[in-house]
């Protein structure tokens, strides 16, 4: 026979008993509702005006790469005279310095 205590508390339990190794309970997996909407995204004119000068700097540099082709299969761009002139370049944008002859 089991008493309360004066404090009323309840009878004790009978343990839950839990196997070792039980695989974890399956959940009922709930799929987002697909959005009818289609995603919007605004561009300010700013941003606008900076992707259009992007995209005509892009066409631009593979212009001037072409045309470098171009001139190096020509034969155009091993002349002396383009020789000094790519040398006086270099020497005035200050990558490399001059070396003294002895």
């Amino acid at each position: 026979m089991v008493v309360n205590d004066v404090h009323g508390t309840s009878p004790p339990q009978e343990p839950s008993r839990v196997k070792a190794h039980s695989p974890p309970k399956k959940t009922s997996s709930v799929k987002p509702k697909a959005k009818s909407a289609v995603d919007r995204v605004e561009l300010s004119e700013g941003a606008k005006a900076l992707a259009e000068k992007s995209a005509l700097q892009g066409a631009s540099e593979e212009a001037k790469v072409e045309s470098a082709r171009q001139r190096l299969a020509s034969g155009e761009l091993l002349r002396p005279e383009v020789y000094e002139r790519t040398a006086e370049k270099l020497l005035r944008s200050g990558d490399i310095e001059r070396a003294d002859e002895e």
